[in-house]
């Protein structure tokens, strides 16, 4: 999911990249590779002390040790900064952690750097937290942020449906930009551009069976067949039941 993930995002030469949760690096280096040369800025955050020295040593062993990676808590004392203000950066890619309790709610609205002025997320829902403050750290209009985040984010509380994995080409293909404001089916039962409009439609719910017509239809069921193979079933379960028996009284049981 993050090679997926470093493509979808195109960073291109001079761009600055970031993740604010970059655990040891990994997502951070996937994506500098894909920019194809050397001209590019890596900068990430990582609030565990052992990661983070793992991250700095990973940045080192790849040839990648002028990236800024910085320790501590990006919700609560984000460390990447031009003078008092965030830093800006093109490309903005993070797996956060899923449903993060105690995150900071509570000072939320007290941020100094107003990154909450859309709302403030969940006391336990500190995966929204991350995505928010993503947004605030990217250049307006030319940025782009990439997240991993389990289905459960998109409509939290609903009952999670069945997933198949697919191959990276089919989706990268299918997230190819479009242009217009009219949404569109990219491919059949697969893959939707939705537009704004629809989403502020559907209280922002990003449920995927609310875009994507998932239903397949079932393929009639062989009454008389699957009959006989009950019956032979029955029927093999009954010779093993027989053998057993013979063993356990062999064992004097």
């Amino acid at each position: 999911m993050s090679t997926l993930l470093a493509k979808l995002v195109d960073p291109q030469p001079g761009n600055r990249i970031c993740d604010p949760a970059c655990g040891s690096g990994s997502l951070l280096i996937k994506v500098a590779r894909e920019v194809g040369n050397n001209n590019f800025s890596l900068y990430g955050q990582e609030n565990n002390g052992s990661t983070w020295a793992l991250a700095r040593m990973n940045m080192f062993l790849h040839e990648m040790d002028n990236a800024d990676i910085e320790w501590g808590d990006t919700l609560n004392n984000p460390r990447l900064l031009e003078g008092d203000q965030l830093m800006k950066f093109h490309i903005v890619v993070a797996n956060p952690p899923f449903s993060l309790d105690k995150w900071g709610a509570e000072n939320a609205m007290a941020d100094q750097f107003n990154r909450f002025h859309r709302g403030v997320p969940p006391k336990s829902k500190g995966d929204y937290a991350f995505i928010t403050h993503m947004v605030e750290t990217t250049y307006e209009d030319i940025g782009k942020v990439g997240v991993i985040v389990p289905h459960g984010v998109l409509f939290r509380g609903a009952a999670k449906g069945k997933s198949e994995s697919n191959s990276f080409g089919r989706i990268f293909k299918a997230s190819t930009p479009l242009k217009g404001d009219e949404g569109k089916v990219i491919e059949d039962k697969y893959a939707y551009r939705a537009t704004l409009k629809e989403i502020e439609d559907n209280d922002f719910n990003l449920n995927i069976p609310r875009y994507v017509d998932t239903f397949e239809e079932e393929e009639p069921v062989d009454i008389p067949a699957t009959q006989a193979e009950i019956k032979r079933l029955k029927g093999e379960l009954a010779e093993v039941e027989k053998k057993m028996e013979e063993y356990l009284k062999e064992l004097g049981f």
